[in-house]
């Protein structure tokens, strides 16, 4: 773990000022254009009841980047001790293709089977079984996308003209 440590001299020999209030923060420029900076990290607090000033340490960036996007509107309890969060972040991040985000908004877990119990039995009924019908170009474009999308995600799949599907969809 690396550190960088500066002492005030330093700090305002090139403008910092450092102020401990009740939220510890720092300014810098002069008096006509003062800048106001604080020390708390938003992403930090989820992981660390610690309202000191946070060390600077080598971390992955990648990692960072999960915690502050794709962990951003997660709440961890405030019960879990500094470690245990740590530790919670660490597996959501090895295991975080598992969860859904922008680029996958299903998630993927790999290598395990589900098995879905469907709510209708063979034979399908004809409803399932529709014939097609046109739609609105308005319509038609925004189920183009949306069949892409679940295309690109593997939920469905482009059936061959003489390949046999028991339930298709009206409109396509």
């Amino acid at each position: 773990m690396s550190y960088l440590i500066l002492g005030n001299d330093y700090l305002s020999l090139y403008g910092f000022d450092i102020n401990n209030s009740k939220e510890r923060f720092f300014t810098i420029g002069n008096e006509n254009k003062k800048k106001k900076f604080s020390f708390k990290n938003p992403n930090l607090d989820r992981i660390s009841n610690s309202k000191e000033v946070s060390a600077v340490k080598n971390t992955d960036p990648l990692k960072l980047s999960f915690i502050k996007e794709d962990l951003s509107e997660s709440k961890i309890s405030d019960k879990l001790s500094i470690e245990q969060k740590l530790q919670l972040v660490d597996i959501l991040y090895k295991n975080k293709l598992a969860f859904a985000n922008t680029d996958n908004p299903l998630g993927a877990i790999k290598d395990h089977q589900v098995h879905i119990k469907l709510t209708t039995d063979r034979p399908y009924p004809q409803l399932l079984r529709s014939p097609l019908y046109p739609a609105s170009p308005k319509t038609r474009e925004a189920l183009e996308e949306h069949i892409d999308e679940l295309v690109r995600l593997n939920v469905l799949r482009k059936v061959g003209h003489n390949e046999v599907v028991e339930i298709t969809t009206p409109v396509i």
